[in-house]
């Protein structure tokens, strides 16, 4: 299995069976949205191309992650450190 960047032109949605024009380089781990049903979708594999559908469980979880979570811990470093003060 390569890891290199490979140009694709487009990939089929897991959700909606519509197709995702890319016409860029993609790589393992990177997340695809489909334009027409917004779902994320993860590229598993370049040589065969294999994505997988991200369930909304895990988008939403991910989304937490990188949205809520750093301003929350920034938050909570905040409080901490006037308290100790």
């Amino acid at each position: 299995m390569e890891n290199k960047p490979k140009f694709v032109q487009s990939v089929v949605c897991k959700d909606c069976d519509e197709p995702v024009e890319l016409n860029r380089e993609i790589q393992v781990g990177e997340i695809i949205e489909c334009q027409n049903c917004g779902a994320e979708m993860e590229v598993i594999s370049l040589d065969p191309l294999e994505i997988s559908l991200i369930e909304p469980k895990a988008a939403l979880i991910r989304y937490a992650i990188t949205f809520l979570f750093p301003p929350l811990a920034g938050l909570t470093a905040q409080a901490l450190s006037k308290l100790i003060r």
